[in-house]
């Protein structure tokens, strides 16, 4: 998870396996989610290795979905400001 936050923070999009809150880290405050979510394989607990290789492509062959993700990780990680965290502590 800290990498998520440092990719966001970096402006960076995230491709990264749907399990936990990672879903709930990359969404917006419009809802909008700063990445690419991978759903597991029931057998082997991970993405399967096209998927990841599908995603990755997504971001060359699209450079409007990749800036398009890039705008959206940075407001995606402003949840994760020092400041913002302090006031909802």
């Amino acid at each position: 998870p800290n990498t998520v936050i440092e990719s966001l923070g970096a402006g960076v999009p995230v491709i990264a396996s749907d399990i936990g809150e990672i879903s709930e880290m990359l969404k917006t405050p419009t809802g909008d989610v700063a990445g690419q979510l991978l759903n597991l394989d029931p057998k082997t607990r991970m993405p399967s290795v096209a998927s990841v290789k599908d995603a990755i492509l997504k971001y060359f062959e699209d450079t409007v979905f990749w800036h398009n993700h890039r705008c959206l990780s940075r407001l995606a990680a402003e949840k994760f400001d020092m400041d913002t965290c302090a006031e909802k502590y």
